[in-house]
């Protein structure tokens, strides 16, 4: 890092970034209203001649002003925010690293505002911010920085500004006259790129000064450092980041490990298999529509070999089928489509795989072939994973019914109808049920009666799987908040507030409790008090739920990348603890 670096501080821009994203918000909203006020006056006026009557004349004339003056207000306010975001985005390149830019904050902000020039250079300034803020140049040098691809986003996002702006030219100078349509469909393109663009820099920047060196990271002036636990306070904390792996989409399905390979999906349509200690890729299946769901694996006996023993990964994809692979090579080994489509993740219970389906069906089908051995009816479509535990599978339904069958069977031993549609997966131990519902409760149920035992109120809908202990239900709702109640009563021990909404489901370590959020971060939390070990920004939201070996977490992102993280870094850079070799199903 260089001195002129040095002398910048990184400053963060989600406050004037909010004020950008809010009035590209409101006018996205002001003409999705055009869209449909435009044909409403023009029917309420059809037949009407000017001056026929004068109070619809007058109240027409006063809308027209009011509104046109609302689009006016909304449009140099969105300019003048944008503007400030470009200028302070750009001030920020330095303290990131970024030693050759070409312009300047005051520059990249001013080449806005010239005729001719504004035509082109915007485009320029935007893709140096966007390749200066990447997490992951391609290289240190000059060149391999320049000769970084620029982004389709910004190259779409100026090309529609372009071409909104020669269609807004002066009619007689035209060739062709742009409809009222075209243009707010230009505009609603222009907003909903500009909306992208801010966010996405912003995470890049966060990301980026995030995993740079400790001692090459300029905080904010008067801005407080955090600190992980067991650091002194004057030092820089650790980063937790092991390794982290690419892919081509998001990355939304929960991994599993067995046996040191880690297996996960993504929206790029592949099934990957990687080396859980260095990331590295063992092989790659491509598959019809997106690997969004839970990997689960059946690796055979615990031991080095048992991948080479009859190991199978089974998952679920877009292309609404259940499929199964050989975990040491890859190949496919069956696929099976269920009519009119599975949405959910496969379970591996009691010697069967059992799913869910939009056909308001629960199945069981045979491992080794697909074939199905019974299927148990329910009153709509079921849109979240299940949970077995003695003999008994539990599936929530969008019928607001938790279902419990016999697992060999689908015989119906219980059904309990809850507050609210249920597209939380449950989960169950020593005789607890927990599941969260739309209607914002946490239910806490008697696993073999079905008998609600309490209800604990959030702030939000709760769509992730909660994780039991014998002491604490530990589960995300898309309040922002995670919350650890206690099993016994239902009663709110510790809540931590991340600020945005929770979909991923936790998992538990020895003594942490770990989880992702829309917030783009991976948080790590003490599991008795709810205190901070550690937390990691990724480049994008998070759906993914994380798998956890020792004090290692796999987890993926909306970045299209799976992260490997060791819960709370030590200051003495000791190694990770070793990873087991018994298998986990995410």
């Amino acid at each position: 890092m260089n001195k002129s670096a040095a002398a910048c501080a990184f400053r963060p821009t989600n406050t004037v970034a909010g004020f950008a994203v809010g009035f590209a918000a409101t006018d996205l909203a002001l003409q999705v209203f055009f869209i449909f006020a435009g044909p409403i006056i023009g029917l309420l006026t059809t037949g009407m001649k000017p001056g026929e009557n004068p109070v619809t004349d007058r109240a027409l004339e006063i809308f027209v002003l009011t509104v046109s003056g609302l689009v006016t207000a909304i449009f140099f306010g969105g300019v003048v925010s944008f503007l400030f975001w470009v200028l302070r985005s750009n001030a920020n390149l330095k303290s990131l690293g970024a030693e050759h830019t070409r312009f300047s904050p005051a520059w990249s902000v001013i080449v806005f505002l010239f005729p001719f020039v504004n035509l082109i250079a915007p485009y320029f300034v935007m893709s140096e911010i966007w390749k200066s803020s990447d997490p992951q140049p391609p290289g240190a040098g000059v060149e391999e920085w320049v000769k970084q691809r620029h982004s389709k986003l910004v190259l779409g996002w100026w090309s529609t500004i372009i071409l909104y702006s020669i269609l807004a030219i002066p009619t007689q100078f035209m060739a062709i006259r742009a409809s009222f349509m075209m243009m707010v469909a230009l505009r609603i393109i222009i907003d909903i790129t500009t909306i992208r663009l801010i966010r996405k820099i912003v995470r890049m920047q966060a990301l980026r000064h995030e995993r740079m060196e400790p001692q090459d990271r300029v905080a904010d002036a008067g801005a407080v450092m955090p600190v992980a636990v067991g650091l002194p306070a004057a030092g820089p904390p650790a980063s937790p980041l092991l390794w982290t792996f690419p892919t081509g989409g998001e990355v939304n399905s929960t991994p599993a490990f067995a046996n040191g390979v880690l297996f996960f999906g993504s929206d790029d349509g592949n099934l990957y298999a990687l080396d859980a200690e260095g990331g590295s890729e063992r092989w790659r299946l491509k598959c019809r529509g997106t690997v969004d769901g839970i990997i689960t694996v059946n690796g055979g006996s615990a031991g080095t070999d048992a991948m080479a023993t009859g190991g199978r990964v089974y998952f679920g994809s877009g292309a609404y089928s259940i499929s199964a692979a050989d975990a040491d090579t890859g190949k496919l080994l069956w696929s099976r489509k269920a009519a009119p489509g599975i949405t959910v993740s496969p379970m591996l219970y009691g010697g069967y795989l059992l799913f869910g389906a939009n056909d308001k069906h629960i199945r069981a089908i045979e491992p080794a072939t697909g074939e199905e051995v019974w299927r148990f009816r329910t009153g709509k479509a079921v849109a979240a994973a299940g949970a077995g535990c003695d003999s008994t599978v539990y599936f929530g339904c969008l019928d607001k019914n938790i279902y419990a069958l016999d697992a060999t069977t689908g015989v119906l031993r219980w059904q309990t109808r809850l507050g609210g549609v249920i597209d939380s997966p449950p989960a169950v131990t020593g005789g607890l049920l927990g599941c969260g519902s739309r209607d914002e409760n946490v239910y806490a149920l008697d696993a073999k009666t079905g008998v609600i035992r309490w209800t604990c109120r959030t702030g939000g809908i709760v769509s992730s799987r909660p994780a039991i202990t014998k002491d604490s239900l530990y589960v995300g709702s898309q309040d922002g908040t995670f919350y650890a109640i206690d099993a016994d009563s239902g009663v709110i021990l510790w809540a931590v507030t991340v600020g945005e909404p929770i979909f991923s489901s936790p998992a538990l370590g020895e003594d942490f409790v770990c989880f992702g959020g829309y917030d783009s971060n991976v948080h790590v939390l003490n599991r008795s008090t709810g205190a901070l070990l550690s937390r990691f920004i990724t480049g994008g939201w998070i759906r993914s739920s994380p798998a956890v070996s020792g004090d290692r977490i796999f987890i993926g992102s909306a970045d299209h990348s799976l992260y490997a993280l060791r819960s709370c870094p030590p200051p003495d850079g000791s190694a990770p603890q070793p990873l087991k070799t018994t298998e986990t199903a995410g």
